[in-house]
């Protein structure tokens, strides 16, 4: 079977529908770009390959770009618009085109065109190198993303669609969730002993903590000494009480 032109597309009470069959990617980029959106455009020289679409319901006007956007992606093309000049090209140099600066963390305020952007993302809570961690596995094959650990931001060069996502994880792992877990930090004033001898009972008593047994008959727990007798066998201030105390809790 011969390969197809791409073929002009059939208007359906506003909506379009796309059917391309073993077409050259160019005849592909010329109907869409050239008499679908009547849009300027430039296509890389390199950019080649053939396309098989067919919309199974017709799209509007709109929902093209984005479409399109889709199809060439699996093609290992990539579109880039400045200005009002779309320029298609291979989507390993999406990154070094002059595509449009976002900045902001609100996946809400990105728009779905069918374009790459990129978008500058400061993070709240979460470090930078952790985040790019997180989304590692979300980025389209071809994306890029650039740490700036010293002011806490990432950079995103993703297609439109894909960025939004992105956003959205990561507006869910940095959020007002994530500052709540965080362990909270005081500090107290040593009024008698030394800091050291009280951080090293506290550490004791930490690592050998066990969960509570129920008492026995006596009233006291079951393998421990109660915390009176303790006191009397070794009287002093309240610094022996606890480390007593921690005797027998160990």
């Amino acid at each position: 079977m011969q390969p197809q032109r791409a073929q002009p597309p059939r208007p359906a009470a506003g909506r379009i529908s796309l059917n391309f069959d073993d077409a050259d990617v160019f005849s592909v980029i010329q109907t869409v770009f050239g008499e679908i959106l009547k849009v300027n455009y430039v296509v890389d020289q390199r950019v080649k390959g053939r396309v098989t679409f067919r919309s199974v319901a017709p799209v509007t006007l709109d929902q093209v770009l984005p479409v399109m956007e889709t199809i060439l992606r699996l093609n290992g093309v990539g579109v880039v618009e400045e200005s009002g000049l779309y320029r298609v090209v291979p989507i390993s140099d999406v990154a070094k085109e002059p595509a449009q600066v976002r900045f902001g963390r609100e996946p809400g305020k990105v728009v779905i065109q069918g374009k790459s952007i990129i978008q500058v993302v400061p993070l709240l809570h979460v470090h930078s190198s952790e985040t790019i961690k997180l989304i590692t596995p979300f980025l389209t094959t071809t994306a890029v993303v650039i740490d700036l650990p010293n002011i806490n931001y990432i950079i995103l060069v993703d297609t439109d669609s894909n960025v939004k996502r992105l956003l959205t994880l990561i507006s869910f792992f940095d959020g007002e969730q994530t500052k709540q877990k965080k362990p909270k930090v005081s500090v107290y004033n040593i009024q008698n002993g030394k800091a050291k001898d009280v951080a090293a009972i506290l550490q004791q008593v930490l690592l050998s903590a066990k969960p509570p047994q129920a008492p026995d008959a006596s009233g006291t727990t079951a393998g421990r000494t109660p915390f009176g007798a303790g006191h009397r066998r070794r009287a002093g201030g309240r610094y022996a009480r606890i480390a007593d105390h921690e005797d027998h809790r160990r």
